[in-house]
């Protein structure tokens, strides 16, 4: 690096120090600050973040714009000194990981970080972070035809090829990327993929260098290992991708499967070095049996049948067409627009399926007894037709006024998603008679008097649709009317 950010990183150096005295201390690998460890640093680092906190208080937001003669930059990371780093174009379009000082006389001056020696270029997604000492983690193209390879820099060392898991067994492992580096700069996490050098392209697994230090020509010389993250347990997850790691080693992550499955996951350190795997509660599935246990039963879990990717293509034709309203003005909207804009090469992408798999809920049918009162009212304030079916008083079926059972346990207040119930209880599916019309699964049989009833499985009872008569079940006739 030049001497553009040497007076800027002078505390950085220094807090350099004490991660190699951290490093040192904790006995690689547990990276735990424990009990005994000195932290005589740690004042003076609270006093820094200090002094920043009341600084950026009386800021202004203020453009950082683009390296010298690029056209883009893509922010990724900030530590705690004040140096952002970023993913941008240079003037010949070629794309490099940068860096930019945010305070100093030198603030908002870009530095180019250099590439492996590749000439791939292009990536956008902005996957780059920063250590409050300084080191600098990301992806380059390297000289391996081009595949991406995780990098660390630093100012002494410049950018340093951290490897594949093809380096450590895994011949077909052979891209990479950082993701995540702990404050101290003592871990950097990610992952090691097959061939492809997009995100979410092909098989990954998860993946966390370790230092060690040697001394060479009286200098003191940091090299990274490569380790394999522990994935038992998970045999349908196939692609991994490790997050973030802080100071005590904990390595937070997600994975998923070709079929839609989706986990969050948690690695632990452990005293002889290894990573143990956990998987996060899943907030869904808790959060369903907290409402059907408040009592709030018309609950269903929406199933994915696709990959992220695949379902937001499903549902691309219904964000075209017009059929999706955003608001014009919300707090949530930027960050919301530009995850979706940049899947699947952004760094998160939550919203993006939740939106996805929405629409595609919505899609299969969005009658839903919640939605009748509102449908009802717009209608009414608009003068638009109303749905017979939203008219419960002069509904035939009486289905506003007699709760719906499971005909398999009993149980009150069955989902209902489209023309569908569906038991919470049991499982048990079964349309909804006010389709009687349409669908050819509800039972149908006719009176002598040339009357049709229909089988409303949710009450027991055949019913006359034309006016609503009722008959217990058996053989309709006269004598059995109720």
């Amino acid at each position: 690096m030049t001497n553009l950010l040497r007076r800027t990183m002078v505390v950085v150096f220094l807090a350099g120090l004490v991660s190699f005295t951290f490093a040192q201390v904790s006995a690689l690998p547990n990276h735990r600050i424990g009990k005994d460890t000195p932290m005589r640093s740690a004042p003076a680092i609270s006093t820094t973040r200090n002094t920043h906190q009341n600084v950026t208080t009386n800021l202004k937001v203020w453009e950082l714009g683009t390296y010298p003669g690029g056209t883009w930059a893509s922010m990724g990371d900030v530590n705690d000194f004040g140096i952002a780093v970023a993913q941008g174009d240079l003037p010949d379009g070629s794309t490099h990981n940068l860096a930019v000082p945010l305070f100093g006389r030198h603030a908002g001056e870009w530095i180019d970080l250099g590439t492996l020696g590749g000439t791939e270029s292009g990536w956008d997604e902005g996957l780059v972070t920063i250590s409050d000492t300084g080191l600098i983690v990301g992806h380059s193209a390297s000289t391996d035809q081009n595949r991406p390879h995780a990098i660390a820099w630093t100012e002494k060392a410049g950018m340093v090829d951290l490897g594949t898991l093809a380096d450590a067994g895994y011949p077909t492992y052979n891209s990479s990327y950082a993701a995540g580096v702990n404050k101290w700069g003592t871990l950097i996490v990610g992952w090691s993929g097959v061939e492809q050098s997009c995100l979410t392209c092909a098989p990954t697994l998860p993946v966390v260098w370790t230092p060690t230090f040697t001394w060479k020509n009286g200098q003191l010389v940091t090299k990274w290992k490569i380790h394999k993250l522990d994935t038992a347990g998970f045999g349908v997850i196939t692609k991994w991708y490790p997050w973030a790691v802080n100071d005590f080693g904990q390595i937070v992550g997600e994975g998923s499967g070709d079929n839609g499955e989706f986990v969050g996951v948690v690695w632990t350190p452990l005293q002889n070095g290894k990573w143990k795997l956990m998987q996060l509660p899943a907030s869904g599935t808790q959060l369903i049996q907290d409402l059907i246990h408040d009592g709030v039963c018309g609950i269903t879990r929406y199933e994915p049948t696709m990959d992220k990717t695949m379902r937001l293509h499903s549902v691309t034709s219904t964000i075209e067409n017009g059929f999706v309203y955003l608001p014009t003005e919300a707090d949530w909207l930027a960050v919301y627009l530009h995850e979706l804009t940049t899947f699947p090469g952004g760094k998160h992408d939550d919203q993006t399926d939740s939106t996805s798999q929405a629409l595609d809920w919505a899609k299969k049918g969005m009658y839903t007894f919640p939605l009748f009162e509102f449908f009802r009212r717009e209608s009414l304030r608009n003068g638009w037709p109303i749905d017979p079916s939203l008219l419960d008083d002069d509904d035939p079926f009486g289905t506003g006024n007699v709760p719906v059972k499971c005909s398999q346990c009993g149980n009150n207040g069955p989902a209902q998603n489209g023309r569908t119930y569906h038991c919470n209880q049991c499982g048990h599916e079964w349309k909804d008679i006010r389709f009687w019309r349409e669908e050819e699964e509800i039972y149908r049989c006719m009176l002598p008097t040339g009357e049709i009833l229909v089988w409303d499985e949710g009450r027991q009872l055949w019913i006359d649709p034309l006016n609503g008569d009722t008959y217990p079940p058996g053989e309709p006739t006269e004598a059995s009317k109720s």
